[in-house]
């Protein structure tokens, strides 16, 4: 492993065991924060819908589309936007369904 990899992994170590996360009665422990950091490591980021556009995006603007991972709590769509912004869809919807059949 290069000295500039090491360092990196080190830094972004201190920021997770450094930083907690609280959210009304929800802190990351020490454990938590390695595991998730662990997890980052080996398996890259997750990207994960926490809500879903409530806008039917044109067909125009979608450059591409991607699934999120099935390790996320929430399924759905990401949809990349020729103004190069994501927006997250329900994969139920029968529109997103469409445009997925579309840009497929």
């Amino acid at each position: 492993m290069k000295p500039y990899s090491i360092a990196a992994i080190g830094v972004l170590l201190f920021a997770f065991c450094s930083v907690t996360i609280s959210q009304s009665k929800f802190t990351l422990s020490f454990s938590d924060n390695i595991l998730m950091l662990l997890q980052i490591i080996y398996h890259g980021p997750q990207k994960c819908c926490f809500s879903y556009t409530k806008t039917k995006i044109p067909v125009a603007m979608v450059m591409h589309f991607e699934m999120t991972s099935p390790a996320c709590n929430k399924p759905g769509v990401i949809f990349h936007t020729t103004k190069q912004i994501e927006k997250c869809a329900d994969p139920e919807e029968k529109w997103v369904q469409r445009l997925i059949n579309i840009k497929s």
